[in-house]
């Protein structure tokens, strides 16, 4: 949140913005009592409003406050949400770099107030971890001030809170070596053990110094790339370019900087006071005027090295062409361990799955607000702070041009696409559901509900290229390789469920439906990165080798060793790839990742009973893979649920006891092939009508006498896909769901009436219908902005239409008597809405939230008819998942020398 200038935190008042960093916003600000200006850094909202960690932060601020040295930004003390610090004048040493190298003469000043900075703090035992020259200050006089000291520290998780313990973790996995995202010391200046997420002390600061130093210098930052990839490649495989030190400089300075840097921390100098001292020497050594009249520092002769230091050296090169001789030779599929970096979300919560642009340098993913609406955040890798776009309220699935410059996103069934930067946006088509990219001359392939299509990005008609006719198949999760003209997919094959090798992982074409390649029988979304396909098989990240040029596999799938969340109902695994092969990963569980207008999907979840007040009740403890569509019991002791198998996309309906804990299976499907979903139950509860189908997509609707397992079928579809979704109380209407299979022919609600045994349409672009206790009302989404928002209106003719929501929500259901409707909001709570229903009119109230923050999966819960109770899905682990982020660099490091 920005601070307008007037703005009082405590006793001081904010004048004007002076920037932001991976710290948090800073501030020019005036101090009232003592009269003076000071700096105000605004710490980040996750640390702000965090209890346990804004008191562990005073704790470690009182620290850093007892640093008091002339080259040390003085810490002022803490006041509600800021830290205040001494305001220092002057730019900063990354502003003067932009100017280029600076003179050896300037440098050594420079370096050694930096290096007396470095050893007051670790005298005292505090390491600075995030040395840079955006850090360091040079006041016009040439005085040295060195910022931000220890805050890394400070801002850092609480001990325990980390999946992984930090002293022992061998990969960048932890909060506490990211910084709230941010790679820390903004990957350029990181020490190899910060790299590799391993435990840091001084000597990371030494490192970071020598990187400092070699800058001034050179003008160079001595490790660095287009991505972050290639950045902490550098710093643990590379040496600097040496060739770029000055060939003036001396010897001595030469010997300094490449101790500082050496990767081996036995072999890089241990104190900082050691580098002050050589740097001390140097300064006192009288000047030469060689070199062309600019000063230079005249050499001593080189020291004499001892024969126990000459065997060491030795010993030391010896082993190094050792590694490396063995690195070189070593077996084609020896595992080498791959970086990793775990960021996390600002505002808390659970994201969606992440999308890294191509070049690397960006990842798009969709998260909550402070508010709690669902958005589009994007995020530079060098930086901790994300920006959300401002119009994609309700979006995901989003995706990115092949130039990095825009970002493509469906909303509900529209499919849009904005400047990575923000902007107005730009609305493509409608009728998307299941994914899409961006593929050569600004063409777009998405997925409707059984097709893919292509459009231009720029409007217009959309063109069928997947399957290119027929309705037995459902194609999915487009994802491009990278000739632009061929892409990815996942399809379903309906009518040959035996028959494994017709469903799976495709290649297709833009330019020629009829061009489909199998490649393997795995219903999951996949990406191509770095020679091979990436996809997820019960929840483990896999990958086969694959040739680009003839789209085919060329070797058998094996585990990259990364855990990835995984949506079974839409097979939608939380991957993406940049062109260098850096994999974006939301790691489980995956309470984010549907089709549906909201952002819910299949997880292992549990069930959880809530009362109105929010308070859990009961859970049931274990944890199942449960579809989005269940069916609530009127007494709520038991839910009946889909639960899908994985690898035939089979499904069968169980009826689970919340009470006893037990679960009875109701349909065979899995064993006979087929599928079933959407439960639906009659008012009295002794029915179930569902969507059933054993052959082609077009689904049935059967009704199971629940006393004797009778099943009739109730409504033939042979030319649409219809299932259930509410039986009025008289048990003789049910309203359907109707999906279209193309854009043209959207979503609507219709009703089969039990009089007629017929179906009519009812509401056209809507879902989820509600007949409401009387059976005059039916609650219902509507789509026609492209999202959802909450209508009532007449039943059975359409007379009147009252709008309920404006700001979105999903429809869960009326109170028996009639006078409530509950709805989920995108804000990710349950509201009440007071109504009344006379004389054939309706009005509703202002609503009253009743649970708040349940999530994405809010928009599935269901309640019991009094709404005293209501039941929703949690994940297992809902406390922990804070909405990881997985990046994972040089993953084809130890697959051959073909990848390296």
């Amino acid at each position: 949140m920005t601070l307008a200038p007037g703005t009082r935190i405590g006793p001081y008042e904010v004048i004007s913005s002076l920037g932001a960093g991976g710290m948090g916003e800073v501030y020019r600000a005036k101090d009232s009592k003592l009269k003076r200006e000071v700096a105000l850094k605004v710490l980040p909202a996750d640390v702000a409003n965090d209890r346990e960690r804004m008191a562990r932060f005073q704790r470690e601020a009182e620290v850093l406050a007892s640093l008091n040295h002339p080259h040390i930004a003085q810490i002022y003390g803490l006041e509600e949400n800021a830290l205040v610090m001494e305001l220092v004048e002057g730019e900063d040493l990354a502003e003067r770099l932009k100017r280029g190298a600076i003179p050896i003469e300037e440098a050594l000043p420079i370096a050694k107030q930096i290096a007396e900075a470095l050893e007051a703090a670790h005298e005292q035992g505090i390491i600075h971890r995030d040395l840079k020259p955006a850090n360091i200050k040079v006041r016009p006089d040439g005085t040295v001030k060195v910022l931000d000291f220890g805050l890394a520290k400070a801002l850092d998780e609480p001990k325990g809170s980390s999946p992984r313990d930090l002293e022992n973790s061998p990969t960048i996995t932890s909060p506490a070596m990211t910084m709230h995202g941010m790679i820390l010391g903004t990957a350029t200046y990181m020490s190899p053990e910060q790299a590799r997420g391993r435990a840091v002390n001084a000597q990371t600061d030494v490192w970071a110094f020598g990187c400092v130093l070699f800058e001034m210098l050179t003008g160079k930052r001595p490790f660095d790339g287009e991505t972050v990839s290639d950045i902490l490649g550098a710093i643990v495989h590379k040496e600097p370019e040496w060739s770029l030190l000055p060939a003036s400089l001396p010897e001595t300075l030469r010997r300094i900087i490449e101790r500082c840097l050496a990767k081996d921390q036995k072999q890089r100098l241990r104190s900082i006071a050691d580098v002050r001292l050589d740097i001390q020497d140097l300064l006192a050594r009288p000047r030469s005027k060689t070199n062309l009249g600019h000063a230079a520092i005249a050499e001593s002769p080189p020291p004499r090295i001892s024969f126990r230091e000459s065997a060491a050296w030795t010993l030391v090169v010896l082993s190094v062409a050792a590694g490396a001789f063995a690195w070189m030779t070593a077996a084609p599929n020896t595992p080498v361990p791959p970086l990793r970096l775990s960021i996390l979300h600002p505002e808390g919560g659970e994201v969606g799955v992440p999308v890294i642009s191509p070049d690397g340098r960006r990842i798009a993913y969709s998260a909550r607000r402070a508010d709690g609406m669902p958005m589009l955040w994007v995020r530079d890798l060098d930086r901790s702070t994300p920006t959300a776009l401002a119009g994609t309220e309700g979006a995901n699935r989003q995706f990115w041009s092949p130039d990095s410059k825009r970002l493509g996103f469906i909303v509900g069934t529209v499919l849009k696409h904005v400047s990575a930067d923000g902007g107005p946006l730009q609305e493509v088509t409608r009728g998307a559901r299941v994914g899409a990219a961006w593929g050569a001359q600004d063409t777009l392939v998405y997925g409707a509900f059984g097709h893919l299509f292509r459009v231009s990005a720029a409007g217009g008609e959309s063109v069928a290229v997947m399957p290119g006719g027929g309705t037995d198949w459902e194609c999915m999760w487009p994802s491009m390789l990278p000739d632009g003209r061929h892409f990815l997919f996942t399809a379903k094959h309906y009518t040959s469920l035996a028959e494994t090798g017709t469903q799976g992982i495709h290649v297709g074409s833009l330019d020629n439906p009829t061009d489909v390649r199998h490649l393997l029988p795995d219903l999951s979304s996949a990406v191509y990165a770095q020679g091979h396909v990436l996809f997820a098989r019960d929840q483990q990240l896999m990958a086969v080798p694959f040739d680009a040029a003839t789209r085919q596999v060329a070797g058998e799938p094996f585990p990259v060793g990364e855990p990835v969340a995984f949506d079974s109902y839409f097979f939608a695994a939380g991957i993406s790839a940049a062109v260098d092969g850096t994999i974006a990963i939301r790691t489980p569980p995956a309470p984010a990742m549907s089709v549906a207008a909201g952002q819910s999907g299949v997880f292992d979840a549990e069930m959880a009973m809530l009362d109105r007040n929010g308070t859990i009740v009961s859970r049931s403890g274990a944890t199942v893979p449960l579809s989005y569509h269940m069916a609530m019991s009127r007494d709520g002791r038991s839910v009946i649920a889909q639960l899908q198998e994985n690898r035939s996309a089979t499904s069968d309906l169980w009826n689970f006891d919340l009470v006893a804990g037990t679960r009875v299976s109701l349909t065979s499907m899995r064993t006979s092939g087929g599928y079933v979903g959407s439960p639906t139950l009659s008012r009295d509860g002794r029915r179930l009508a569902y969507g059933c189908q054993v052959t082609g997509i077009l689904d049935d609707v059967c009704v199971r006498d629940l006393a004797s397992g009778a099943v009739t079928k109730l409504v033939d579809s042979p030319k649409s896909f219809e299932h259930p979704v509410d039986w009025s109380a008289d048990d003789q209407h049910i309203l359907l769901q109707y999906i279209g299979f193309s854009p043209s022919s959207p979503s609507e609600l219709r009703v089969w009436s039990a009089q007629t045994n017929t179906v009519s349409p009812f509401a056209t672009t809507a879902d989820r219908g509600r007949f409401s206790p009387d059976g005059q009302f039916v609650a219902f989404n509507s789509l026609d902005t492209g999202g959802a928002e909450v209508y009532v209106t007449t039943f059975p003719e359409r007379r009147q239409t009252w709008p309920v929501t404006t700001g979105g929500g999903h429809v869960i259901g009326w109170s028996a008597n009639g006078k409530e409707l509950l709805v989920a909001t995108l804000t990710g709570h349950i509201a009440a809405y007071p109504v009344t229903t006379t004389a054939g009119t309706f009005t509703a109230g202002a609503p009253q939230i009743l649970v708040r923050d349940v999530g994405f999966d809010v928009q599935y819960a269901l309640a019991t008819p009094d709404h005293s109770r209501i039941l929703v899905r949690l994940p297992k682990d809902a406390d922990k998942d804070r909405g990881e982020v997985r990046l994972l660099f040089g993953w084809t490091a130890g697959l051959g020398r073909s990848t390296r």
